[in-house]
């Protein structure tokens, strides 16, 4: 390969039908991912790290001003036997000022996919700086791109929480969208007009590839992903294929980013990236599996030799303003609803009754009212495992009303209202604190 380019290699994975990755790595701290047929997916990617310096916000990024070279991983990305067979890859700069960047890869046969990490490193006697955000995987510009397909215009993209810190609503996107505005107004920016938290997939209408990319770990960041297009999106004069201008995998250090002291280093979490997918859905199970194993989590399908997904019913559905009970609950309203349940629904698999939102006396008091509740939630958890059904409660553990006991009794606990870090995040109510 020409250009100062090292070519890695095709790494054939586990899964045969997926065929090859493989990785042109070039000496400018760039590379291409790419199949075992030329396909290139992601373009001129490198890795980048973003600092604040007395004030001032710097970059740091393999393709620009950080001297380094490629070596061989020396040891198996991690000691979990599912993620030991494989092949990887360092780019180690150096860049003014005592600042460094790790930059890692490893094709990870078992699973099909690509690992990356990427750790700024500041040298010993260098001033105190503060990280904001590490990126692992970034491509933009004229010599970037992710082509997932032939035309990104018939791309669609599912996010994970978008603009949301909760995973609980998945939109589906087309690829020119805009994002909205929580993400943006956070005071460290993620990237992208439509932007994930911590997985994406996309899909392309019209081929047999698709992109899924997710972090396997959130530890100490928030992870996006984030795509822009503009226009008809980004002409590959090689191919005539016409991709995603911009791709980003940004791992935000929230609030306000985290002290990197001389001699320290911060690393990001680890980001998962399948471009071979044949099937988005079969795809994100994939990840799923990933995620699973990498964090030692057995699944709740598979507990205890397999258990049904859990499923049932709460008492806010929705709220009042759509027909819902909304906080209009007392104790006589949930024996009804757990009657009919019990008669109507719990022969079909239904196995949970919630009660939600209005049986505390306040919000930090989360003790059953007895005027609405004279037997308390115990006495109706009581009738709710009698009728063969699992109690459920709800919570909102942070917010607290002025006029609870909590507040009264402990108010150093409460967060001063005014305080930057809960801005676009946790916002409490007209009377109400966080804790």
């Amino acid at each position: 390969a020409g250009d100062g380019a090292v070519d890695a290699g095709t790494i054939p994975l586990s899964i045969p039908e997926r065929g090859a990755l493989a990785l042109t790595q070039r000496d400018d701290g760039t590379l291409d991912i790419a199949d075992d047929r030329g396909t290139v997916y992601l373009r001129g990617a490198w890795a980048e790290a973003l600092v604040d310096e007395a004030g001032t916000e710097r970059t740091i990024s393999t393709h620009d001003g950080c001297v380094g070279a490629w070596s061989a991983l020396p040891a198996p990305w991690s000691d979990h036997p599912r993620f030991a067979d494989g092949e990887g890859w360092t780019f180690a700069c150096e860049a003014e000022g005592g600042l460094g960047l790790t930059w890692r890869l490893w094709i990870d046969r078992a699973n099909g996919a690509l690992l990356s990490d990427v750790a700024i490193r500041s040298a010993e006697g260098s001033p105190e700086r503060t990280a904001l955000r590490l990126t692992p995987l970034i491509s933009t510009g004229p010599d970037g791109g992710l082509f997932v397909g032939g035309d990104a215009a018939r791309h669609r993209i599912l996010d994970n929480g978008a603009d949301l810190f909760r995973e609980t609503e998945a939109f589906l996107h087309y690829p020119n969208e805009r994002r909205g505005a929580l993400l943006g107004a956070l005071p460290i920016e993620s990237r992208g007009d439509v932007v994930a938290n911590w997985n994406h997939a996309i899909s392309d209408l019209d081929g047999h590839r698709h992109w899924i990319a997710g972090a396997l770990e959130v530890r100490r960041s928030l992870p996006t992903f984030g795509t822009t297009l503009r226009g008809a999106g980004l002409l590959d004069p090689a191919t005539g294929r016409r991709g995603l201008g911009s791709f980003f995998a940004d791992c935000a250090l929230l609030f306000a980013g985290k002290p990197l002291h001389p001699g320290d280093a911060i690393p990001s979490e680890t980001i998962y990236v399948d471009p071979l997918a044949s099937d988005p859905l079969v795809g994100l199970e994939r990840y799923a599996d990933a995620v699973g194993a990498w964090n030692g989590v057995e699944v709740w399908t598979e507990r205890d030799g397999g258990r049904p997904v859990p499923n049932g019913w709460n008492s806010w559905t929705g709220s009042g303003s759509t027909g819902g009970l909304g906080t209009s609950i007392d104790q006589t309203i949930m024996e009804e609803n757990l009657a009919i349940m019990a008669r109507e629904l719990a022969p079909f698999g239904v196995d949970y009754f919630q009660i939600d939102d209005g049986y505390q006396d306040a919000f930090g008091d989360w003790n059953s009212n007895r005027t609405r509740f004279p037997d308390g939630i115990d006495g109706l958890s009581t009738q709710i495992q009698a009728a063969g059904l699992d109690p459920g409660i709800w919570i909102e553990a942070f917010v607290v009303d002025e006029t609870s006991t909590l507040a009264t009794d402990h108010p150093s606990w409460l967060r001063d209202p005014a305080d930057a870090a809960l801005a676009g995040a946790l916002v409490p109510g007209a009377g109400q604190r966080v804790v």
